[in-house]
Formats: C-alpha cells, structure tokens, sequence
C-alpha cells in the first residue's frame, strides 16, 4: 500500500491509505508544485489551464477526440 512515508527514493507519490492513493491529494500536491504551468511550457497543447483540475475536464467523455488525443500524447510524452 501507499502511504506518507518517504522511501530510500524519496516522498511517497501519494499521501493516504488507499491504494491508489487519492486524486484530489495528488492533483492538490501537483497544483502547489506548478505542474500545469511547467508541463505546459514543455507541451504547448498542455497550456491553458491554471490548474490540473481544468485539465482533467478538456479529458471527459464527450470532446473532440482529436484533442483528447494530444493532450493524451503529451502527458504521456511528459511521463516517458
């Protein structure tokens, strides 16, 4: 399981108990650490959005998936 212990590696990526660990603490985290900002200095179709909880909604069921698909690719560029 996950937990707020760091490791020899460093932090643990998530904060609680679950095993996945939460969303909005990770996205909470994310957000105070300028993540959006950075990711969309590197990946231009990432910039926009002030906070990763926008992000998350140019992603919902329902958009143009030409779109979803770019900012798919550049999150997964980024995460490569």
């Amino acid at each position: 399981m996950w937990g707020s212990t760091p490791t020899a590696k460093g932090p643990a990526v998530y904060r609680d108990d679950q095993v996945a660990g939460s969303w909005e603490i990770l996205l909470a985290r994310l957000d105070g650490d300028g993540a959006a900002a950075r990711w969309g200095r590197l990946e231009p179709v990432l910039a926009g959005p002030g906070c990763l909880y926008q992000l998350a909604g140019r992603l919902r069921p329902g958009v143009d998936p030409g779109v979803a698909d770019a900012l798919l690719g550049a999150l997964v560029r980024l995460a490569a």
